[in-house]
């Protein structure tokens, strides 16, 4: 299984289609600034960040693929601009394989008490900025 993983695209679908990774599913980890219907045609699956002020999308999403258990969340509401300690201890409170955040535009992947952390950068950075997790196994990507 083939992972997209995205964040903070702010409204900049079309810069999407520059990404020419092919992919079962698409995980967004908020301030997509998209309309939600636009999401669900899109087959993105995504969580509120802290610019998507009126969405409906819940704050976090716990999902299993390949028997591991992925904990998706903007970052905001853990202050991760200014470290990650509080988003660490809400992972291994949730007791997740991965966590997927954003909301820094850095792209950073670091394993932290067995989770593995992945903030894939932002789709409104040039060049576009994304991760690929496939066979358990995470890549940072940029074009």
């Amino acid at each position: 299984m083939k992972i997209l993983i995205t964040a903070d695209m702010h409204g900049n679908l079309e810069l999407l289609d520059k990404i020419k990774e092919f992919y079962d599913i698409h995980l967004d980890a908020g301030d997509a600034l998209v309309p939600e219907h636009i999401l669900d045609i899109k087959k993105i699956i995504s969580v509120r960040g802290n610019s998507d002020y009126y969405s409906k999308l819940p704050m976090e999403r716990l999902l299993t693929y390949d028997n591991k258990t992925f904990l998706i969340l903007h970052g905001h509401t853990f202050d991760v601009k200014y470290g990650l300690e509080r988003l660490i201890n809400y992972a291994k409170l949730k007791n997740v394989d991965y966590c997927i955040y954003g909301h820094t535009h850095i792209q950073n992947v670091f394993i932290k008490d067995d989770i593995t952390f992945i903030n894939p950068g932002a789709i409104i950075n040039k060049p576009l900025e994304y991760a690929i997790y496939e066979d358990g196994k995470i890549t940072l990507k940029k074009e």
